[in-house]
């Protein structure tokens, strides 16, 4: 990694004049240094700067690379969301000196935490993409679903499934497992005591599919920096709730 920096360094060809951003030149060159932590460790970033009267210096080797303003390199600063994401910052910290060469102390990582999440508001202000295929689906569909309510397509659909062992009578076990449950004997005669309750189980399953109202969140309120009161639970339509099902035996 820092053979290749020293590479680009040298490569880098002066300029008279350079335009930043704000539209103004800078024609006054000289060559500057900064410390990149990546994740193979600590590099040196040799560059020529370019800078004028009051102005603030420019460094195009820097947006050549797309470095960040700070000292942790891109790769970092994606190690340090995935990580984060997983549990808490004392974790991601542990795992980031673990796994890579870089070394970034908490409070470094919630600040790089925050500023990797700056187009959260973004992306949930952006306007519901429009399925294409709807009005297809909706010109096919039969006559007796014409008279269905319309649903906001900006729902949420969720289905939640559950399953759980639950005792049942011999006659309804399955073949092996009867045989096993009638060839063991029982410490109490009313009831089955802990431990005793192997092979004498079928597994049940619920089911329930409701649709939600979608809530738009922010950045702040996620971090818990936000004054605003606390919003209400969403609302939940047309709800429904499948029978409890128990596998039925194999012949």
């Amino acid at each position: 990694m820092q053979g290749y920096l020293d590479q680009r360094a040298a490569a880098e060809e002066r300029c008279e004049v350079v335009t930043g951003a704000d539209g103004a030149e800078r024609r006054h060159c000289r060559a500057r240094s900064r410390s990149l932590a990546t994740v193979f460790g600590e590099v040196t970033v040799r560059r020529l700067g370019y800078s004028g009267a009051r102005l603030k210096s420019v460094f195009p080797l820097d947006a050549a690379l797309n470095l960040p303003p700070n000292q942790y390199s891109q790769g970092v600063r994606r190690k340090v969301g995935l990580e984060v994401a997983k549990g808490s910052f004392e974790e991601a910290v542990k795992a980031i000196q673990e796994g890579t060469g870089a070394e970034v102390p908490k409070r470094q990582a919630e600040e790089l935490s925050r500023a990797i999440s700056v187009d959260f508001d973004e992306f949930y202000a952006r306007p519901a993409v429009e399925d294409a295929r709807r009005p297809v689906e909706e010109a096919s569909a039969p006559e007796e679903e014409a008279g269905t309510p319309e649903v906001d397509s900006s729902d949420l659909l969720v289905m939640s499934t559950d399953g759980k062992g639950i005792v049942v009578r011999k006659q309804d076990l399955r073949e092996a497992a009867r045989k096993k449950a009638e060839a063991t004997t029982h410490k109490l005669k009313a009831r089955l005591s802990k431990g005793e309750k192997r092979n004498r189980k079928r597994m049940a399953t619920v089911a329930s599919v409701y649709e939600v109202a979608r809530i738009c969140g922010s950045s702040s309120r996620s971090w818990g920096k936000t004054s605003q009161p606390r919003r209400s639970g969403p609302k939940y339509r047309t709800s429904g709730c499948g029978p409890a099902y128990v596998r039925p035996r194999r012949k």
